[in-house]
């Protein structure tokens, strides 16, 4: 019959084994909760930013029928300045020329005589 030694230093170390497996389930649970936490946040951000991204190409025609109506606006008021100045240009022009050839009439009368 073998004795069972009655050292006070040499505990049965079951117990701690099996509060340590616990701790480390409990651990890996928890440690798989937090990684399932982070995936669904990260996964939710993506889909949110797909969202965004869907909503702005959406958005796209209206925005080049807006930029588009501005630029055909733009080239009207372009035309329009350039005509209204090329005209004024020629009134300047009749005026001087016809405020100027009564002086050239007398200019030239005055060569041939």
């Amino acid at each position: 019959m073998t004795k069972k030694n009655k050292n006070p230093y040499n505990k049965d170390t079951n117990n701690s084994k099996g509060f340590v497996n616990k701790s480390n389930t409990q651990n890996n649970n928890q440690q798989d909760g937090f990684n399932e936490s982070v995936n669904r946040a990260l996964n939710q951000t993506k889909d949110n930013i797909n969202r965004s991204i869907q909503q702005s190409r959406n958005q796209i025609p209206h925005y080049n029928y807006i930029v588009n109506n501005h630029q055909v606006q733009t080239l009207q008021a372009v035309k329009e300045i350039t005509e209204n100045y090329i005209e004024s240009q020629k009134t300047i022009i009749r005026s001087i020329q016809s405020a100027w050839s009564p002086h050239q009439q007398n200019f030239n009368t005055s060569l041939n005589a």
